[in-house]
């Protein structure tokens, strides 16, 4: 990518997606948003009910134009711990719980670090139970196996884990260079994060400018 303006975009668009920031727990994609405004020298603010906002200034007195777009994405949280050990899930936002089988996922505990997951079936070996296409995929049938080595609910929750803690999806970002000037950003949750990105890099522009 030769334009430095395209080149912003796309690492900015790449940090955003690797921030984890299910609805509810944006915190973190939202800090590295104000970071990256009060680096480009622009000043933000937080409204009551928790949006960014930041302005640029015009030359057209009494007009005023509103770009808009969300930080949060789909995500789940723990309904509840299994005798088992591995976690039971509850969807946050509109999915079908197939898109995430076998998703690497992230347990945002209440204290300490977020602790790494896949998300699995309950029956998962086909030469056992069968035709895979005959097995249901939903909030009864998958479910969250830690990378960590627990065989009870009791083990599980020493490590923190709690009902009720945030669980972020893998973004998986990656930046595809076709040739040339072309090229292609992969990954979850570009819905909406590509347009906050887009709105970074227009304010970049612009700024400069000024």
């Amino acid at each position: 990518m030769q334009s430095p303006d395209l080149e912003y975009l796309v690492n900015r668009l790449l940090e955003l997606l690797s921030t984890p920031s299910p609805t509810g727990n944006t915190e973190a994609a939202m800090k590295l948003l104000e970071r990256e405004l009060a680096a480009l020298g622009l000043e933000w603010r937080r409204t009551r009910k928790g949006a960014l906002c930041w302005t640029l200034p015009g030359k057209t007195q009494g007009k005023q134009v509103c770009f808009a777009a969300h930080m949060d994405t789909l995500g789940a949280m723990v309904k509840a711990i299994k005798a088992s050990g591995r976690l039971k899930l509850e969807r946050i936002g509109g999915y079908d719980w197939a898109a995430v089988e076998g998703e690497y996922a992230l347990v945002h505990r209440s204290e300490g670090e977020p602790l790494s997951a896949t998300v699995v079936h309950i029956n998962q070996s086909v030469h056992v139970h069968g035709n895979p296409e005959n097995l249901k995929r939903d909030k009864h049938t998958l479910e969250l196996r830690l990378d960590a080595i627990t065989s009870s609910a009791a083990e599980t929750a020493a490590l923190g884990i709690r009902i009720g803690d945030y669980v972020s999806w893998d973004s998986r970002a990656t930046f595809i260079l076709t040739g040339g000037q072309e090229g292609f950003v992969k990954g979850r949750h570009l819905d909406n994060k590509a347009a906050v990105a887009v709105c970074l890099a227009l304010s970049k522009a612009v700024w400069m400018k000024n």
